[in-house]
């Protein structure tokens, strides 16, 4: 870091205003988790070396966490890429989520992700975005999808099916279906659901 004092004051800064949303969330909300996090990956490593995550990002991180734990919700934590030198230490200060498991990127294969830390981090994601979504068929994207939940969820659960980034426009809508039928929702069920969801929205106060 050339100026380690403005950096580390600027992310004190964040971090302060992203502990006061969440703080401010679990006052006033029955949450399921908290979620928090930020890109710190790139398709190919860290967009930043290790030693400056640990120094820069971390310590910051961790306040934002400790929020969650002091509420007693799981934390969640999304970034992109391949982030797989920090997870240890996510685990460390006291993550329970990874999002979004960027599955084609160094160091990010779901199942080997699964078989180091899946004993102490659960898992959200690892549908391939960059070309099985996209560009495959009902049937590639089915057979895959159940290789995922088999391999994610073998060893006692930790998993949470979703794509491994957002859908972009051009995935087919059957696509997105076969994902979640074979994990045995159907389309009416999702179409339900969309729709309580919107329901529910619509009785929520304006503040």
């Amino acid at each position: 870091l050339i100026q380690p004092e403005v950096a580390n004051a600027a992310m004190g800064k964040c971090a302060d205003f992203a502990m006061a949303l969440a703080e401010g969330a679990c006052e006033r909300f029955a949450l399921d988790w908290l979620w928090t996090g930020d890109d710190v990956g790139g398709q190919q490593s860290m967009i930043m070396s290790p030693d400056t995550w640990r120094e820069l990002i971390k310590p910051h991180l961790k306040r934002v966490v400790d929020v969650g734990k002091a509420n007693g919700v799981p934390v969640a934590y999304h970034s992109c890429g391949a982030v797989r030198p920090s997870i240890g230490e996510l685990i460390e200060i006291g993550v329970d989520v990874l999002n979004p498991v960027q599955c084609k990127c160094p160091g990010m294969d779901p199942l080997e992700l699964k078989k180091e830390f899946g004993q102490s981090l659960a898992f959200m994601g690892g549908v391939d975005t960059q070309g099985l979504l996209p560009n495959g068929t009902v049937a590639e994207v089915r057979r895959e999808t159940a290789r995922l939940i088999e391999g994610m969820t073998s060893d006692g659960g930790g998993y949470i099916l979703a794509a491994s980034h957002t859908d972009p426009p051009e995935t087919p809508d059957e696509n997105i279906f076969a994902m979640y039928a074979e994990a045995g929702i159907c389309r009416e069920e999702i179409f339900d659901r969309a729709a309580q969801i919107r329901r529910t929205l619509q009785k929520v106060p304006a503040r």
